[in-house]
């Protein structure tokens, strides 16, 4: 870059090195965010998922985050408690709950009638349960609810940490009655409270 803007002047309209810099960053921007969709569509396409509409919502894309919200429902899980209560044959039940039809009785009744001991729900609250996972994660999965989220969360959110034992670690006295807004994290109080989860 400081080639460039040296003795390149006249091919570069006499941009400075601070100007070529920020075009060298967009230009990686692009890139990365092109070959992102690539991947997007051909994963999407691979599930016979792909309609005209969501390919030409995918290509005209220009900001990352929303590309990855547009890909979060055909993005491959792992299993979930949503899939799960799905392979228990909880959808049909999800969809009754999302309709919101019937009384409260009405909705303990349904739900006992999905009770299954050998393969779904053991219980009518496990199958009432797994229907709202279903839908937990339905509506976690909607672009536009995702990006809202997301940002709010950002806003307003805050990540808080307190000691679940008398006897804390000395390296983590720091997080045991910690609040931060999500806006201020950094990213080694983050690794720090994970670590202090999985040892806990």
């Amino acid at each position: 870059v400081p080639f460039i803007a040296r003795y390149k002047k006249e091919e570069t309209g006499n941009m400075s090195d601070v100007t070529l810099r920020l075009f060298e960053e967009e230009k990686a921007k692009f890139e990365k965010l092109e070959d992102r969709k690539k991947t997007v569509l051909s994963s999407i396409e691979e599930q016979g998922k792909l309609t005209l509409e969501l390919k030409e919502e995918i290509l005209s894309c220009s900001v990352l985050s929303v590309l990855e919200a547009l890909y979060r429902p055909y993005k491959p899980k792992r299993k979930t408690r949503g899939s799960i209560a799905k392979e228990k044959g909880l959808e049909p039940l999800a969809r009754y709950l999302m309709d919101q039809k019937g009384s409260l009785a009405e909705l303990q009744e349904k739900a006992a009638s999905f009770v299954d001991e050998k393969k779904g729900a053991k219980t009518a609250e496990e199958a009432l349960q797994g229907a709202k996972d279903i839908l937990a994660e339905e509506i976690s999965d909607d672009p536009d609810f995702y990006l809202f989220a997301k940002s709010y969360i950002n806003r307003s959110g805050k990540l808080e940490a307190k000691e679940t034992k008398e006897d804390v670690d000395q390296k983590y006295l720091n997080y045991a009655s910690f609040s931060v807004p999500v806006s201020k994290i950094k990213p080694y109080q983050t690794l720090a409270i994970s670590r202090g989860k999985k040892e806990k």
